[in-house]
């Protein structure tokens, strides 16, 4: 958003680590703007994000609902931990320095999403 009028969009983080994102609006000194609650209630794989992204081995996840499940995976494809998303936090500093995949699955809909993690 840009100089006090104008086009822009910006984002939204709930309470519950989930991004809702406005866009393609017009603004001045005020703004209304009609949010879209499917990320409030719908698991939205584009919208996870792991930080920092390489780590000690501490990754702050952000943009899932709690109770999702997730495995690591190292480079071979063997599964190395699981569990439940419940924080924003994962602690992974018990895994040597090296590449990994994080697979979340939302087990209702079978939904997933695969990403990149590097532990340093």
């Amino acid at each position: 958003i840009c100089c006090n009028s104008g086009e822009g969009s910006y984002s939204l983080l709930t309470d519950n680590n989930l991004v809702i994102k406005a866009s393609d609006g017009t603004f001045g000194s005020g703004e209304t703007t009609q949010m879209i609650t499917k990320y409030a209630t719908e698991f939205q794989p584009e919208a996870v994000i792991l930080t920092p992204n390489p780590a000690a081995g501490i990754f702050r996840i952000t943009g899932y609902k709690s109770g999702l499940e997730y495995t690591i995976y190292n480079m071979l494809g063997q599964a190395l931990k699981e569990g439940v998303l419940e924080e924003n936090l994962i602690d992974l500093s018990g895994l040597s320095a090296n590449i990994y995949l994080i697979r979340i699955t939302e087990a209702a809909t079978g939904v997933k999403v695969v990403r990149k993690i590097i532990i340093e």
